[in-house]
């Protein structure tokens, strides 16, 4: 995987701690939604979010239906893969975005 081209810990955080970005709308329809919260219920939850550091906050880069569906399941925690404190200009750059592509 190409997210090897900055560093990324696996962290466990606080799932209020962690806010969707705002150039990613979300478009997911209700039927995607449940059907995602049925998998993590069923499997667990398996592909961290990727986030990155915000001013004490965890700002989704890649994975907000997963996440959107832990709260549903009222989770209090959730599984990140933390990219640190990059710049926004670099996360909404459309490299971040391959990246993010990648990651799925």
């Amino acid at each position: 995987s190409n997210m090897n081209n900055f560093p990324t810990k696996l962290e466990e955080v606080e799932i209020d701690l962690v806010v969707p970005n705002e150039w990613n709308p979300n478009t997911q329809s209700d039927f995607l939604f449940k059907k995602a919260v049925a998998s993590i219920e069923k499997f667990g939850f398996v592909d961290p979010v990727l986030v990155r550091e915000i001013g004490g906050t965890y700002e989704i880069i890649d994975g907000e239906h997963r996440w959107k569906a832990c709260k549903e399941l009222q989770w209090t925690k959730i599984q990140v893969l933390n990219a640190g404190e990059i710049s926004k200009e670099y996360n909404s750059s459309k490299n971040l975005h391959i990246l993010a592509g990648n990651q799925s």
